[in-house]
């Protein structure tokens, strides 16, 4: 014997054994039909008469209620067939029949099992087996009994397969998948964190860190306007990961300027036989050590810290292909006296590496640039300035570094309050962001509030070490 195919997700579709569909008026009445969803939401199992009877016709007496789902059963069986719709004791049940809300039951089943287990594969297979089983909502506009309270429960099903197949597309890195997921969940439940972090996962995975903040500024609104709340812990939890992974993508941006000159003056070393000193002379927060690494990076050099004239340097090698050369960078302070400057250059001679050295001054640098009465063991020296950004520069950096347009007064108080210096814009901006003081208009990124004198202190990086570790060089 053939099956039906009955499909209550959506609006109501049945297909006869014979593979003809049935019409709407097929039906006669709405009671007609609602029988048949109770009747399929436990397919293959008897359902009671008191239960039929009580959903159905819960204000009419047992004698019309009875008469009623006699009537109703009858047209059930002409129009599907006789075959489908058994009766036993004082039960009826739908047989032989193929209903996607059973199919999609032991979907969310699997998922779940597989969820436990760890098996993200097969929780995304069953997420995604789940979107299509699930165009909608059960229709029940017509009904006007109580029983359709089970369409909430599906919704909720539906909802949790979505949003766990969105946390394993997501740990399997398939963030297009994971997005899907997390919108659709999103679009049920607006006012859900949990699908909210997850289209925010979804999006700083893809590299879409402004949509990901976009994302959590709307649902804070949405908070602070129809609960009077903000988010939760863990939602600003994650909104610091989004923000630690915009400072990511800007750990190699550097003025694109001041990563040429270096570039150019590291070549100029590498041609005089790759042992050498460079200068570079810059206000702290100006961003020499960024653009070391960014240069040291196109070139393909091996960088390397060294924390004093005799330690041991600790590698950092450039990423992604061979290395050519060595670079030194010095991480202390130096005061350039004739002294310490001849044992920098007795360090890149030992060590045959280029020596880069920061400073603010450049005051006895001529002096030992002269000639050595060896001239096989003097070292080559370049200096370059690092100074403020360039308006184009500027601009860009704070682009990078909020993944948004930024306005025009927003640059303003940018360059005003770090002196367009690289680094300090980088930590003048970050701590906006974690303060969530930006908001978009129209016109960009702007503050949300007035500068403050108090707010406007000095923007650079709280030690240096942590600013070269979270800057200049990733690997």
């Amino acid at each position: 014997m053939q099956g039906i195919e009955v499909r209550l997700f959506g609006r109501l579709h049945v297909r006869r054994a014979d593979g003809s569909l049935v019409r709407n008026s097929e039906w006669s009445t709405s009671k007609t039909k609602d029988l048949l969803r109770l009747l399929a939401l436990e397919a293959g199992t008897p359902v009671s008469r008191d239960k039929l009877v009580s959903r159905l016709w819960p204000d009419a007496d047992e004698q019309h209620a009875g008469a009623s789902l006699r009537t109703a059963a009858c047209r059930l069986r002409r129009v599907l067939g006789p075959e489908h719709i058994g009766r036993l004791d004082h039960s009826l049940m739908l047989d032989n029949a193929w209903v996607d809300t059973q199919a999609f039951g032991e979907a969310a089943e699997a998922a779940e099992r597989a969820r436990r287990v760890g098996d993200h594969r097969m929780v995304v297979q069953m997420a995604r087996e789940a979107e299509t089983l699930y165009p909608g909502d059960l229709d029940v506009a017509e009904s006007d009994g109580d029983w359709f309270e089970t369409v909430h429960d599906w919704r909720d099903v539906f909802f949790q397969i979505l949003l766990d197949g969105a946390d394993s597309a997501a740990s399997l890195a398939w963030m297009r998948d994971s997005l899907a997921f997390a919108r659709k969940a999103h679009r049920l439940d607006p006012s859900s964190e949990r699908a909210v972090r997850a289209t925010m996962r979804a999006h700083s995975g893809l590299g879409e860190t402004t949509k990901a903040l976009r994302s959590y500024s709307a649902f804070k609104t949405l908070l602070n306007e129809q609960y009077g709340v903000d988010p939760s812990p863990q939602t600003q939890a994650l909104l610091s990961e989004c923000l630690e992974m915009t400072n990511l993508q800007t750990a190699v941006q550097s003025p694109t300027s001041a990563v040429e000159s270096v570039s150019d003056a590291l070549q100029r070393l590498q041609e005089a036989g790759g042992t050498g000193v460079l200068w570079l002379r810059g206000e702290p927060g100006s961003g020499r050590r960024a653009a070391v690494a960014t240069a040291c990076r196109g070139l393909s050099l091996s960088l390397q810290l060294a924390h004093r004239l005799d330690s041991d340097p600790e590698q950092t090698p450039a990423e992604g292909s061979a290395l050519q050369g060595q670079v030194l960078l010095l991480h202390a302070r130096v005061t350039t006296t004739p002294a310490e400057i001849r044992d920098i250059v007795d360090l890149a001679r030992r060590r045959h590496a280029m020596v880069v050295i920061p400073v603010e001054t450049l005051d006895h640098i001529g002096a030992a640039a002269r000639p050595t009465p060896h001239p096989h063991e003097s070292a080559s020296m370049e200096v370059v300035e690092v100074g403020q950004l360039s308006d184009v520069d500027l601009e860009r950096l704070i682009r990078v570094v909020l993944q948004a347009e930024p306005s025009p007064t927003l640059v303003q108080s940018v360059s005003a309050n770090t002196n367009a210096l690289a680094e300090r814009v980088i930590g003048l901006l970050r701590r906006w962001l974690a303060e969530e003081r930006l908001v978009w208009t129209a016109a960009g990124m702007q503050l949300s509030s007035p500068l403050t004198e108090a707010t406007a202190v000095d923007a650079a990086p709280a030690t240096t070490t942590g600013s070269l570790g979270a800057i200049s060089i990733p690997a």
